[in-house]
């Protein structure tokens, strides 16, 4: 595996849960980090800059939108270390485009993670 450890940062509970379900249930990781609070996501991954780390990522959020968070790591000069697929209830046009933007954005997948998501990954990432 590429990935030191993949993350998930949703602040809905039901989704955090599907999410990390599909992610072991297809063998991508045994124990995703889950937060379902952004800034507490940004702390750990302040905290473990040394990690490389895949990041799953909602964009709409109270505390803290997936744009602030993307926006932060870019500020810590951190991209080398952090790839992020942004996955989102959005389909808008602009938010998809937004996301080509951010070198370190693999993907964008509308939610919720599904089994044919999990098989691209573990083609391109997960060998």
């Amino acid at each position: 595996m590429m990935f030191d450890e993949v993350l998930v940062v949703d602040d809905n509970p039901s989704i955090l849960f599907l999410h990390e379900l599909m992610l072991v249930e297809e063998c991508i990781v045994e124990n995703p980090k889950l937060f379902s609070n952004p800034k507490k996501a940004l702390d750990y991954i302040r905290g473990h800059k040394q990690l490389k780390l895949l990041i799953f990522l909602d964009i709409n959020m109270p505390q803290m939108s997936g744009w602030e968070l993307l926006e932060a790591i870019h500020q810590m000069e951190l991209n080398e270390n952090i790839q992020v697929i942004m996955v989102s209830s959005s389909i808008s046009k602009a938010d998809k485009l937004k996301a080509k933007e951010y070198s370190n954005v693999l993907d964008y997948w509308e939610k919720p993670i599904a089994e044919s998501h999990c098989n691209l990954l573990k083609e391109r990432y997960f060998k």
